[in-house]
Formats: structure tokens, C-alpha cells, sequence
């Protein structure tokens, strides 16, 4: 799944370097530009979800941008009693145990990263995966969800997490997930959606909402 569609462009990109500008027709101008315009519209989301309310979010906005979707899954016991593990994490800023991801992020652009607010910062797991990648140049949105303690400080940080490592935040938005329904976690990824589509135009909405 990761292959054809970076395959297919490279070769048509090395026809055009190549062949002499007699063998070029438009016809194969056009088709290399589209390939090209087509790589840099494949919208990937990648999340982490503990209790489920990000992983609601992430998955209707995944199926109204018509992208496709990672989540980000930590070996380590994050629940019951071992809630404890996210409160050490963040205050030592510990890497987690992690499973890396099955897309290439390099094939997909823009990339969304979604996912809660620990403490002031990405949870461990998201955090974690983050410094895995490559996100020189990449075109990110960013969606952090919160249970109402969110702040200034909060944003910041993020935002500079990603500056550090290259990316190029387009837009970014902040969800208070406490006490709302799964259907007000979908409303919420709906409005997401469309501010994605504004800073990303070339991304179509579903056929169905």
C-alpha cells in the first residue's frame, strides 16, 4: 500500500527528466503534473486515543476528508491503576513503547496529528511517535483534545515541538471532549473538517455526511 502510487510518480517525474523535450507530449506533461498534485493531496491522520474521545474525533474527520488513518498504539498498561504511567511520563518526559506505524508519512500530505493534552504537552505516546518521523517541510494540522484545563502554555507547547522538528503547522484547532456525547465529538470533527479543507483546498469532502 505504500509503494504504487510514490512508484508511479517518481517514473513519471524521471520521464520528463530524461526523454528529450521533442518525445514530450502534453498529454504526458499533464498526466506527470496531476500524479504530482495528487501526491500532495493524500491526507493522512494519525492519532492517539486512551479513553476513545480522540479516536471518535479522529475517525469522522477521517471518513469526511476521505483520508486514511493511523492510530497510534502504547505497549505500556495506561489504565486502572496504571494511570499512574501517564503522570510519570509527562512529568520526566519519558518515551513510551510504541508500534510503529504501518503508512509511510512521507507519502501523504497534508498529515493531521490528533490526540490529548497530558500535562501541558502531546501525551507520551503521540509525543513519542513524533520524534520517529520525518516532518521537515510537512504541511501538519493539528488537533489537541482536552477535558477543559486547556491554556495558552498548552498550545505553545505543542507548537513548538513541531517547529523543532521541521514541520509546518497550516492550522490548528483544540477540542474540549468532557461530558459530550459521541454524536457531539462527531459535530466537533465536522467543523474540524472544514477549517482542514480551508487551509487544505485541494481536499474533497465525502460524498455522504
Amino acid at each position: 500500500m505504500r509503494t504504487p502510487a510514490r512508484k508511479t510518480l517518481l517514473l513519471l517525474l524521471l520521464l520528463l527528466l530524461l526523454l528529450p523535450e521533442s518525445f514530450i507530449s502534453s498529454a504526458d506533461k499533464i498526466a506527470a503534473a496531476e500524479a504530482a498534485d495528487a501526491a500532495l493531496g493524500r491526507p493522512l491522520i494519525i492519532y492517539y486515543s486512551r479513553l476513545g474521545t480522540t479516536r471518535t474525533i479522529a475517525r469522522e474527520l477521517a471518513r469526511n476528508l476521505n483520508s486514511e488513518i493511523e492510530e497510534i498504539i502504547s505497549n505500556k498498561n495506561r489504565h486502572g491503576l496504571w494511570t499512574v504511567n501517564c503522570v510519570f511520563d509527562q512529568l520526566f518526559d519519558r518515551d513510551d513503547d510504541v508500534v510503529p506505524l504501518y503508512r509511510d508519512v512521507r507519502e501523504y500530505n497534508p498529515v493531521i496529528i490528533a490526540g490529548p493534552i497530558w500535562i501541558h504537552r502531546f501525551a507520551s505516546p503521540l509525543s513519542t511517535l513524533l520524534k520517529s518521523l520525518d516532518l521537515r517541510g510537512k504541511d501538519m494540522y493539528v488537533l489537541v483534545t482536552n477535558q477543559g484545563n486547556y491554556s495558552e502554555k498548552d498550545e505553545n507547547n505543542v507548537r513548538n515541538s513541531l517547529a523543532e522538528r521541521g514541520a509546518v503547522i497550516r492550522g490548528y484547532a483544540s477540542i474540549m471532549t468532557k461530558g459530550k456525547s459521541d454524536r457531539d465529538l462527531r459535530q466537533e470533527a465536522l467543523s474540524v473538517a472544514d477549517d482542514v479543507r480551508r487551509v487544505a483546498p485541494k481536499l474533497k469532502p465525502a460524498a455522504t455526511r
